[in-house]
């Protein structure tokens, strides 16, 4: 059995992630000074297991009222038949931001949901019970999905994140279940983190390679897990 264990909140200057206490001791850059990207990743001992029932509901966070620019990040293994739509962040009446992961119905892509702005689904099938690392980034003209640190599929888009019903803004909001209808998660996630601004490539790789929260803004939310004794 998994728990959840930590919320994080930390701003982090990117050229300070080795002296950080949000930084997991990684090697960042080669001796030529190059970025040194690692192809292959097991966070098993470090992830939360979802079996298609179970969710993990999450208290109010009004720094998640996103406007015109947002990341989402986190580590996902999915196996060959999840569920029809696989939902990852369950955020959709709440926030305006809905994260589906290897959905059947999308193909075991990723498809994101931003209200006011565009529903992009990604190419890349993750059906294959690996780790891989998914990025969803809106800079306010362009919304990005990116897997393993390269970009999968991205499309013009503009306007504001829209909260489809008011009623509900800045309320609950759940990983592992969709908020505004019953759709569960198959599979397993790790570190996961919402920015208010759009992360860079560059931060987007030092993200992937230290998993926690860098940026040189703030993440306005991280969620690590840890087996439960």
């Amino acid at each position: 059995m998994k728990r959840l264990v930590a919320l994080m909140m930390c701003a982090v200057s990117l050229g300070a992630a080795a002296q950080s206490p949000c930084s997991n001791s990684c090697q960042l850059l080669t001796e030529s000074g190059e970025l040194a990207v690692s192809t292959a990743f097991d966070l098993t001992e470090e992830s939360l297991i979802f079996d298609g029932d179970d969710f993990v509901e999450m208290a109010p966070n009004l720094d998640m009222l996103f406007g015109s620019q947002m990341s989402l990040i986190a580590w996902v293994r999915i196996p060959q038949n999840p569920n029809y739509w696989n939902t990852l962040f369950g955020g959709y009446y709440d926030y305006g931001i809905n994260l589906y992961a290897g959905s059947n119905n999308s193909g075991g892509a990723i498809r994101i949901e931003l209200p006011g702005v565009l529903t992009l689904t990604g190419e890349i099938d993750l059906r294959d019970n690996q780790w891989h690392h998914v990025s969803v980034v809106y800079d306010g003209s362009q919304l990005t999905i990116w897997i393993d640190g390269i970009i999968d599929v991205s499309q013009n888009a503009s306007g504001g994140i829209q909260i489809p019903n008011t009623t509900y803004e800045g309320g609950e909001f759940y990983l592992g279940r969709g908020n505004h209808t019953f759709e569960f998660f198959i599979g397993d996630m790790a570190y996961v983190s919402l920015w208010d601004i759009a992360l860079t490539p560059e931060e987007i790789q030092q993200q992937r390679q230290c998993h926690r929260a860098l940026s040189e803004d703030t993440a306005v939310a991280h969620w690590e897990f840890e087996e439960d004794e």
